[in-house]
């Protein structure tokens, strides 16, 4: 059996409908329980794609400090050739 692939990337907000629609399946149906290992997968993923959204931020907040057009004194050191 093949696995289908998707077109949309992964994203938090799908990933969080996501959440919200198991949720809804594990609590009003009988059999509900046998979906809670993929619903603590979900889990997890939504938390590592946060997780990574923050820490993009964190280097874009960096990396904009150290922006030579914005701050020319926190350029990066200029190479010189001694002879």
């Amino acid at each position: 059996m093949s696995r289908r692939q998707s077109s949309k990337p992964i994203t938090i907000e799908r990933v969080a409908a996501a959440l919200i629609k198991l949720a809804w399946l594990i609590e009003r149906t009988p059999e509900g329980e046998k979906f809670l290992p993929l619903f603590e997968r979900l889990e997890n993923e939504l938390a590592a794609l946060q997780d990574k959204q923050d820490t993009m931020s964190r280097v874009r907040r960096l990396a904009a400090l150290n922006n030579p057009q914005a701050n020319p004194q926190l350029a990066p050191p200029q190479k010189t050739i001694s002879t």
